[in-house]
């Protein structure tokens, strides 16, 4: 019997709450699109890299690992890609503003694109859910930050 009452009250609580995340109230915009999130929140996750190379004779490779942390929010709407054309100069990333509550930008930030994730539904409209590695901003500009502008940049 309370085995069973564990396990009750163990799944009140959300797993991203049981795994440290913690919720956020950022506004969450994309050019002039509100991506009019259903939840955010912070979490730290593991990130690993590996490389393998065989060889007739052998193989080498590498691998590292890091905690980095994710902003991860579930939305009805798509973040922005915005084409610019500049020849010879082809590469996709993600630019990041962040700004305060005065609406003064406090960093600009140009990502990988591996650095953002999406998931999505079936259904239409779809819901989807991105995750946002955060390892290039600083935590001190994040406590200061009030609205994050994201948009996907193509340059072809």
């Amino acid at each position: 019997m309370i085995w069973m009452c564990f396990i009750v009250s163990a799944g009140a609580q959300p797993i991203s709450q049981q795994m440290g995340g913690i919720e956020t109230e950022f506004t969450i915009i994309s050019g002039d699109v509100d991506l009019n999130r259903t939840k955010q929140l912070l979490i730290r996750r593991a990130i690993g890299h590996s490389y393998i190379k065989n060889m007739i004779d052998g193989g080498a490779g590498w691998g590292y690992g890091y905690a980095s942390l994710h902003l991860e929010f579930v939305s009805r709407e798509a973040i922005q890609v915005q084409h610019f054309d500049e020849p010879g100069k082809k590469r996709a990333y993600y630019l990041v503003e962040c700004f305060n509550r005065q609406g003064e930008i406090i960093a600009q930030i140009e990502m990988d694109t591996a650095a953002v994730r999406k998931f999505s539904n079936r259904q239409l409209p779809p819901l989807l859910s991105y995750s946002i590695d955060l390892q290039a901003i600083p935590v001190v500009i994040l406590d200061q930050t009030s609205v994050i502008n994201i948009e996907r940049h193509v340059i072809e």
